[in-house]
C-alpha cells in the first residue's frame, strides 16, 4: 500500500482509506461483527486511515471503531474525523462530544469542516 503525507508536515497515511459512515445503518441495516471484521481486513491489507464523522450514527460509529481497535497497536492507524454538521439553533458549531473518548485514543486530527446546511 503506497503512503502519502497528510498536509503538509503531518502523519503518513495509506491512499486509501477506510469510510465507515455505512457502519453505522446510515445506509441501511448494518452488521457490528461484519464491519469490525472489515476494519480488520482493511487494516491487515495496508489501509491506515480510518474516516467517520461525529454525525454517524450519533455516536455509535466512534464507538464501534474503538472497539474495532482496541487491541491494534496506536501507529497501524489514524482516524479522520469530518465535524461541523451538528449545530445548535444558532448555527454554531457543536463539537462538544468527546470523540477521542469514545474510541479510546489520544490524538485525532479533525480534517473538514461541513458547511452550514
Amino acid at each position: 500500500m503506497k503512503l502519502r503525507q497528510l498536509g503538509k508536515g503531518g502523519p503518513q497515511v495509506s491512499e486509501i482509506g477506510l469510510g465507515c459512515m455505512s457502519m453505522s445503518g446510515m445506509y441501511g441495516p448494518a452488521d457490528r461483527k461484519e464491519s469490525i471484521a472489515t476494519i480488520h481486513a482493511a487494516l491487515d491489507a495496508g489501509v491506515t486511515l480510518l474516516d467517520t464523522g461525529d454525525f454517524y450514527g450519533m455516536g455509535h460509529n466512534e464507538m464501534l471503531i474503538g472497539e474495532a481497535i482496541r487491541d491494534i497497536p496506536r501507529d497501524r492507524f489514524l482516524v479522520s474525523v469530518k465535524f461541523g454538521a451538528m449545530r445548535d439553533p444558532g448555527g454554531n458549531l457543536r463539537w462538544s462530544r468527546p470523540f477521542g473518548q469514545f474510541c479510546g485514543l489520544d490524538k485525532l486530527y479533525p480534517v473538514v469542516v461541513m458547511p452550514p446546511f
